[in-house]
């Protein structure tokens, strides 16, 4: 019996989605993969912008998402292909009013939080859902993790205007 052993990244189901998402750290560059992980090759960076780059955000796999374009504060291209970074160097502002879900759909149970003016980090996305890692305090649980889902309309994924 011959076994054959792959050291391949792990697969995830990918969810297409069409959001917007902006750079999380204006301080940082962003690495684009050709695929879902670290182990696929760097094709490019996107360079540290003070005034955020916003990304357009097709898919989602993972902790990874698909970007085909991004324009940084200044109006400039700043990367059009397609490639692969991690969701949480992105980030969406809620608008003063909203309501984080469960999960993906209006039906689901709402999350009890208020928060305002705070980019909260790209966990997913789902079509027009978008999935955030919320702020949890108070806690002595280590680093704890928090996600929800914000309707269709209600994550703004550009910095550069209002999110009313």
């Amino acid at each position: 019996m011959i076994v054959l052993a792959c050291l391949c990244p792990p697969t995830h189901a990918a969810t297409s989605c069409d959001i917007h998402a902006f750079s999380l750290d204006p301080e940082t560059a962003i690495e684009v993969r050709s695929g879902p992980g670290n182990d696929f090759a760097s094709i490019a960076t996107v360079p540290a912008d003070p005034g955020r780059t916003v990304f357009a955000v097709v898919e989602h796999s993972g902790e990874w998402t698909r970007v085909v374009h991004a324009v940084d504060s200044r109006g400039s291209e700043a990367f059009t292909g397609s490639g692969w970074v991690p969701a949480v160097k992105l980030a969406v502002r809620p608008p003063r009013k909203y309501k984080v879900h469960q999960r993906a759909g209006r039906t689901s149970e709402t999350i009890d939080i208020s928060l305002f003016a705070i980019d909260l980090p790209l966990a997913g996305c789902r079509e027009d859902w978008v999935e955030v890692e919320l702020p949890v305090t108070g806690t002595e649980i280590d680093n704890p993790v928090l996600r929800g889902w914000m309707p269709p309309g209600s994550a703004c994924g550009n910095p550069w205007t209002g999110c009313d």
